[in-house]
């Protein structure tokens, strides 16, 4: 099974998209679209999603705050071997499929790219999610700074109500309420949403926005456009680092 799955990603266009952090597996469910194929092992359920789609590169996400062998978010492997049921993990868990296997649906890039940039985010917001006393400022510059990223507002109260949801904030209608009304005043200075994004969140909320430009494609490097998305490229030939 494991030949098999690892020769299907390499020739017919299967791509596996590895969610890596637990922060992202806690969110996956809610962000990335349905499809046939979704496995993982008891310590991961639900941790990889196999899609059709034309990729010709892995793609990785990336936490800036993070050290290199514990920064990565999730992966769009593509001619990757990846560990499929039923293999047993280095752990001595068994990858097993989540409920029955199922046909592996097509995408477009752009539609993948879409869905694991919001589950990034919000993976990245429930990590850094700011502490009591201090969440309505920092939601405020939050949902400025994802509008000024290109989300709409129904994405923006998406990636902020899950993060609030893993983070059990117990504040959550005044946190959806704050991304509404950053949503009804589309003329904000996205400078002094980015400032107040770091400066709300101490030492680590330079690297934060970092991660957040690196995400939605918005920081320096070499850049790859097509129709909606820029891509930064970062990593040897073959790899992408976003």
């Amino acid at each position: 099974a494991v030949r098999v799955m690892q020769a299907a990603m390499a020739v017919n266009g299967v791509v596996d998209v590895d969610c890596d952090a637990p922060e992202v597996v806690a969110v996956a469910s809610a962000f990335l679209p349905p499809t046939g194929a979704v496995y993982g092992r008891p310590g991961k359920p639900r941790s990889h999603w196999l899609y059709l789609s034309p990729f010709e590169k892995t793609i990785v996400f990336k936490d800036l705050n993070r050290s290199p062998d514990t920064a990565t978010l999730i992966e769009i492997r593509v001619n990757h071997q990846s560990m499929a049921p039923p293999s047993v993990h280095h752990s001595g868990e068994i990858v097993t499929w989540d409920g029955t296997l199922g046909d592996v649906l097509p995408y477009t890039n752009d539609d993948v790219l879409r869905f694991v940039r919001l589950a990034s985010t919000s993976a990245i917001a429930i990590r850094y999610y700011n502490p009591p006393g201090n969440r309505h400022d920092w939601c405020l510059a939050l949902a400025g700074t994802l509008l000024r990223f290109g989300l709409n507002e129904e994405e923006a109260m998406k990636v902020i109500l899950e993060a609030a949801r893993v983070a059990r904030d117990p504040e959550v209608k005044d946190r959806l309420q704050e991304v509404r009304s950053t949503f009804s005043h589309d003329d904000e200075d996205p400078i002094k949403a980015h400032k107040a994004l770091r400066d709300t969140m101490g030492d680590v909320g330079a690297m934060f926005l970092k991660t957040l430009q690196r995400i939605w494609g918005t920081s320096s490097g070499t850049f790859i456009m097509n129709d909606k998305h820029t891509i930064i490229v970062n990593g040897p030939a073959g790899r992408e680092n976003i």
